[in-house]
């Protein structure tokens, strides 16, 4: 059992070393973390000796830094460039390295100076190099500020500065370059890291006394980075002005691994354009020959290239930089030398020519000739500037100012006008201007009888029986011409006058007559010549010069109308009329169909609805109302009419129905309501003599009573009883007015269902009861003292008795039944009789 306990400790032990062994051949073929050093409070200065622990790594790690706290953790990622997101001091400069995990880039920040003795530092931008993209440089949006102790160590105030670092196989270079001048500020190259607890360890920091500072230490550095290279290119071949695009891709070669690890960039003017491999060139006028570097990079390392070109020379077209807008005069001819103007790269001015086809122009070589005759305000021409091979087209806008021409006026003859009759003469058929149009010449008239509106004379003469002359001047701004225009003036009628006529107010439904004397005079005709006449619907009369109106309804403020004739002219004048409103009454025309005098017939019991039909010419509101002794007639305000009669209401009731309008008319009308009685069945028949089951015997009187009701008996309603019997049949009749009881002594013997039948000839209810008529006993010599106390003869009348009381009982519970308006008494006659009060 030892053995076996030693060879199984034994077994796990040699899986224990091979598992350790395992382990470290893994870690011997990558990178591994050295350690993890919190760095919380290490900042002061000097920094106390703080070793700051970070590495390179393998490319399945990742840097974490939380609260000055570094951790290298394995995850899948890109491989690593630069330490990350970390500080050090160097001789009053501060390098930060940055990364990317998700994009593999990385890079030394740019840092800013420090900006005041106290030491406070302002970053100012970073670069940073991303695989296939190159570097690329940041600015931080804001001034964000970190401060460091530093010494003074020849920085430069606001400058800021490009920390490079190299790794290359146990060597480190770095180089720091002052922004803005390119200069090499301080550097240091091909630094061997010394051996440092079996470690390949770099050591940076700065030394004061016998302290050493511990800065940074690097572990693992990368393998030697090889640069890429660049093949034999020809001399490439352009054309003058035109974009030329270059694949490179087939010229390019990278020892450290594919095309996808390189990039292009080139500082020469003539790049335009880089994507890839394909780079874009364009070459200006006079470029014939021309050199462009280009940079071939990969993460670590660059090489320039100069390409060679030959550029092909273009004939290119004149130019022309001269004023494209002229003024220019009338009939004046306009000389313009376009030498100064242009210009020929290729072959100078001496070749150049103009062309035009414009009618107003003429060329000699470079010397245009302009000349536009009347009417030409505006004018565009266009001119082809050549040099034999190639030209270019030049567009000239021309202002011409006109040289002005005085109107004329053709004869204008003679103009008849008449007397108080305005008349009008248009010139502008007699006038022109060559210059002007003749809609925007002006006409000036000066006389008493003639005015002008535009190129219209008007004229107003107040009397007739001469000739006149009108002098008229016509201007166009600049000059002024006269002609005259004789005016025969004839004599006529002149009108009658009608003056402003003051309003006047009429009231509804009211004749009104009005003199309109005092407005109407006529200077030619007396009074007793001139006629009035006015169509107007509410004219009911013309009496000289009065006129009598009635308005029958009310109607808004209007115009009324009139003419005044003195046989040959007439004169038309009009007046503002307002009509006083007068309420008019509401007229209930009907209470549904019913038309006056209204009678409503409705039966107990029964509602009825009727609309109140009312006109008014006024109104279309209206406020509703009943007045009646009897609640059964209601009226309300949606126009509506209710009657509900109630059992009992028979009668005939009178009601007042008032509707008033908006301005408080009344308007009432009288209704008289008949409630008719609508028969109801009477009531049970209820039996008060004699008893039910009561025995009489034969011959004996028997008295048959009953008491019966019905509601409509107060009306004068008769009932009509009957009495029947079903051995014997009908026994007796009687009525409520002469009696409903009857008498018999002549009933069969047996036993008898007596049903009582009351009756409203429309209704009919019964009730029913029975009774034993006992059949005479003959006396006989035996009077039957033996059989009754004989035990047969007993037992016999208990037989009897027993049948009896069960055919009863049968009977009782079988009765009661009723059928349509057939109604039936209860099972037992209703004993005692209720007495109707």
């Amino acid at each position: 059992m030892m053995m076996i306990k030693w060879e199984r400790r034994l077994l796990l032990t040699a899986l224990l070393l091979f598992g350790l062994l395992v382990l470290c051949a893994s870690s011997t073929m990558g990178w591994k973390l050295v350690e993890e050093r919190d760095f919380t409070g290490t900042t002061g200065d000097p920094l106390d000796r703080a070793e700051w622990d970070v590495a390179l790594y393998d490319p399945r790690n990742s840097i974490n830094i939380d609260n000055n706290k570094v951790r290298i953790d394995a995850v899948t990622s890109n491989w690593v460039r630069a330490i990350s997101n970390w500080t050090w001091e160097t001789n009053n400069f501060t390098i930060l390295l940055d990364w990317y995990p998700d994009t593999g880039a990385g890079g030394p920040l740019i840092v800013g100076t420090r900006t005041n003795s106290s030491g406070e530092w302002r970053v100012i931008s970073y670069a940073c190099y991303a695989p296939g993209y190159g570097w690329h440089a940041y600015r931080y949006p804001n001034e964000q500020s970190r401060t460091y102790i530093s010494y003074s160590n020849n920085l430069v105030l606001d400058r800021w500065y490009t920390v490079n670092l190299t790794f290359r196989a146990n060597l480190f270079n770095i180089t720091v370059t002052q922004h803005g001048t390119g200069t090499v500020f301080w550097s240091k190259n091909n630094l061997a890291t010394d051996s440092h607890e079996g470690e390949n360890v770099m050591f940076l920091g700065a030394s004061r006394a016998d302290i050493y500072y511990d800065n940074l230490r690097i572990y693992d550095l990368d393998a030697k980075n090889l640069p890429p290279a660049w093949g034999d290119i020809p001399t490439i071949e352009a054309v003058e002005d035109v974009p030329l695009t270059y694949d490179f891709s087939s010229h390019v070669s990278d020892p450290d691994g594919p095309l996808a690890g390189l990039s292009l960039s080139s500082n020469s003017p003539y790049v335009t354009d880089i994507d890839g491999f394909n780079v874009t060139f364009e070459f200006p006028n006079g470029v014939l020959v021309a050199t462009v570097p280009l940079v071939l990079r990969d993460i670590r390392a660059q090489v320039v290239y100069d390409v060679n070109f030959t550029i092909l020379p273009v004939n290119d077209p004149p130019e022309y930089n001269g004023p494209t807008t002229w003024q220019a005069t009338e009939d004046v001819p306009m000389i313009i030398d376009l030498a100064p103007y242009v210009t020929d790269v290729d072959n100078g001015k001496g070749g150049l020519e103009i062309e035009t086809d414009d009618p107003f122009a003429s060329v000699d070589g470079l010397i245009l000739t302009m000349t536009f005759t009347e009417g030409i305000e505006q004018h565009t021409t266009w001119l082809n500037l050549t040099d034999g091979m190639a030209w270019v087209q030049i567009r000239f806008e021309f202002d011409v100012d006109p040289m002005n021409d005085p109107p004329s006026s053709a004869p204008l003859g003679t103009y008849t006008a008449v007397e108080d009759q305005a008349s009008t003469f248009n010139l502008t058929p007699y006038l022109s201007d060559i210059d002007t149009p003749v809609e925007d010449l002006t006409v000036i008239v000066r006389h008493a009888n003639v005015h002008v509106t535009g190129q219209v004379l008007h004229f107003q003469y107040q009397q007739g029986g001469f000739t006149d002359m009108v002098l008229i001047e016509v201007t166009d701004g600049n000059s002024l011409v006269d002609t005259n225009l004789i005016v025969s003036v004839e004599e006529r009628n002149d009108a009658p006058i009608i003056h402003t006529i003051s309003p006047k107010v009429f009231t509804e439904e009211e004749t009104k007559t009005i003199d309109l004397r005092p407005y109407i005079e006529d200077e030619d005709t007396p009074r007793s010549g001139l006629s009035l006449t006015c169509e107007h619907p509410a004219v009911v009369g013309i009496s000289g010069f009065n006129i009598t109106m009635l308005y029958l309804t009310w109607e808004e403020e209007h115009t009324v109308n009139i003419t005044v004739h003195d046989g040959l002219l007439s004169a038309h004048g009009s007046f503002l009329v307002q009509v006083q409103a007068v309420n008019d009454l509401p007229v209930i025309i009907s209470i549904g169909d019913l038309l006056p005098p209204v009678t409503i017939m409705i039966d107990e019991d029964s509602e009825l609805w009727y609309d109140i039909v009312v006109e008014d010419e006024d109104s279309t509101v209206f406020l509703f109302s009943i007045d009646s002794e009897w609640d059964g007639v209601t009226a309300h305000q949606n126009g509506t009419l209710q009657v509900v009669a109630e059992h009992g209401d028979i009668g005939t009731y009178n009601a007042t129905l008032s509707v008033v309008d908006r301005d408080e008319g009344t308007a009432t009308r009288d209704i008289t309501i008949i409630v008719l009685n609508v028969n109801d069945p009477p009531a049970r028949p209820v039996v008060t003599g004699p008893a039910n089951h009561s025995s009489f015997r034969e011959g004996e009187v028997i008295n048959f009573t009953v008491y019966v009701d019905d509601p409509d008996m107060v009306l004068g309603q008769v009932l009509t009883v009957t009495w029947t019997s079903n051995i014997s049949g009908e026994i007796g009749t009687g009525n409520s007015v002469q009696g409903t009881g009857i008498s018999r002594s002549d009933l069969a013997p047996g036993i008898h269902r007596i049903t009582v039948v009351v009756t409203d000839l429309q209704y009919s209810r019964e009730a029913w009861f029975e009774l034993t008529v006992l059949e005479e006993e003959v006396p006989d010599e035996d009077d039957g003292s033996d059989l009754l106390t004989s035990t047969t003869g007993i037992l016999i009348l208990i037989v009897a008795i027993v049948v009896v009381v069960v055919v009863v009982v049968v009977r009782f519970l079988t009765s009661g039944k009723e059928d349509g308006d057939t109604l039936t008494p209860p099972s037992s006659p209703p004993f005692p009789p209720q007495i109707r009060p």
